[in-house]
């Protein structure tokens, strides 16, 4: 298993952050590889915990060019309200990804921490952390980009 951790500070409060993270469909757009989703199943997990489970399409791109999608499975769990959420995903090959945000107030903004975790063959585990690792920094920064245009009052 590999792991890697990222921070980020954005410029609303953490209700906003995290109610805009718990929608699945607000990732498209915002994680790049991400290109579909399919209905989003919606159940309570013992302790009342919601799960939003979906399936999303990567599209993976060489010199701009769409040359794979993978389908992959996710369960999306609000595990604190406004404290932790968590995303489960499974995908090819044999690949399972475990991603934490933790939520805490900075002022009128919020500081997330993202924790990733990765199990994959070790014969593609250095490629595959790279592009998580670049991926997710890109949905950070979107992240930050998109929350700076709301207007919450």
């Amino acid at each position: 298993m590999q792991s890697f951790t990222l921070e980020k500070d954005l410029p609303q409060p953490v209700s906003v952050v995290y109610e805009h993270l718990a929608l699945p469909k607000n990732y498209i757009g915002l994680q790049p590889l991400l290109t579909s989703l399919s209905p989003v199943t919606e159940w309570m997990r013992g302790g009342g915990k919601a799960v939003h489970s979906y399936e999303t399409v990567e599209t993976f791109r060489w010199l701009g060019l769409p040359i794979f999608n993978n389908r992959i499975k996710v369960d999306l769990v609000e595990s604190e309200k406004n404290k932790t959420l968590e995303a489960f995903v499974k995908s090819i090959p044999n690949l399972s990804l475990h991603s934490t945000y933790h939520f805490e107030s900075n002022g009128s903004g919020t500081h997330l921490s993202q924790h990733v975790e990765i199990n994959v063959h070790r014969w593609v585990e250095k490629p595959v952390m790279k592009e998580a690792l670049r991926v997710q920094k890109i949905l950070l920064t979107n992240l930050k980009a998109r929350l700076e245009k709301f207007d919450v009052k």
